[in-house]
């Protein structure tokens, strides 16, 4: 799970069949990184009421493009890029232009930059979470350098996210990364083809009553067991009191100092920002904030 801390940008997941096939028309450059017959057949199949038919071709069509030779990418991605700067784009190419345009400066000569005719790209604001399912092709765009990966699921913490992962052997980067650091054939092994129209961000609620997105704990719990983030904001001389987990928790302070106090009142320690703390299953907590108040993400998991 993701979970943006400021304006944040990401591609992630397929994008629909449809849309793909449409980009391998408008898109020259694009269209001959592929077998002339794997384009084709994935074009004949595109909008195939049997789910199946479009996910083979879908298969077909980005393993071939993940082995594409760099050379011959970085050549028309160049060709690309000249018939962009000089207005020669069509209408269905405008949307994406623009991003193309970015990742390419972020990227250059990185075949990568192809994926955005390939994957679902989205921006969110502060507050906004989503999930990275297993085997879901992604790509952090805004802050920091996160190459494309199959997620297994993976984690790191950027300055624009926190991000919560479940147990995981890490990423397997296949773009946005030099050459010699890509495992093409695993990422392709565990990659899912799925596509879907965007992704469906995760609604927070309420943990403790009366919180908002400016005050209290709100609680992103995406729809699986592994994972869960609690949002914690403590106002100047407020307080925030937590029940006990079935389970242990992580904190990490973003923001302001404060005390957690634990064993009713017994025990106390000052934190403030760029600080972790590790909480034990079974914990209550109470939290103050000093001068500034401070703000925090507690990821936890609770055991049945």
């Amino acid at each position: 799970m993701a979970l943006a801390l400021s304006d944040f940008s990401a591609l992630c997941g397929f994008l629909p069949a449809f849309q793909i096939s449409e980009y391998l028309c408008a898109v020259p450059e694009f269209a001959s990184l592929i077998p002339t017959d794997v384009v084709q057949h994935f074009q004949s199949v595109a909008r195939s009421s049997d789910e199946s038919k479009p996910k083979a071709a879908l298969k077909q069509l980005f393993s071939s493009y993940a082995r594409v030779d760099n050379d011959k990418a970085s050549e028309q991605l160049k060709r690309l890029v000249e018939r962009y700067r000089a207005g020669k784009e069509t209408d269905d190419e405008r949307i994406v232009k623009g991003l193309v345009l970015r990742l390419y400066e972020m990227y250059p000569d990185d075949s990568g930059v192809f994926c955005a005719f390939i994957l679902n790209y989205f921006e969110l604001k502060s507050g906004h979470a989503f999930c990275v399912a297993p085997g879901e092709p992604h790509a952090y765009i805004s802050g920091g350098e996160k190459p494309l990966e199959s997620q297994s699921p993976p984690s790191n913490v950027l300055t624009d996210i926190i991000e919560c992962m479940a147990t995981s052997d890490n990423t397997i980067p296949i773009a946005f990364t030099p050459p010699e650091d890509r495992d093409t054939s695993t990422f392709l092994a565990s990659v899912q083809y799925n596509p879907t129209p965007g992704k469906t961000l995760i609604q927070p609620t309420m943990f403790t009553r009366g919180s908002t997105h400016t005050t209290g704990s709100l609680l992103y719990n995406p729809s699986i067991d592994e994972l869960a983030v609690m949002q914690v904001i403590v106002a100047k001389g407020e307080t925030e009191s937590h029940r006990k987990l079935k389970g242990p928790s992580i904190i990490v302070v973003v923001e302001g100092e404060g005390m957690v106090v634990w064993a009713e009142g017994a025990k106390r320690l000052g934190v403030r920002k760029g600080q972790v703390v590790f909480v034990a299953t079974g914990v209550e907590l109470k939290f103050s904030a000093f001068e500034s108040g401070f703000k925090f993400y507690r990821a936890f998991v609770e055991v049945v």
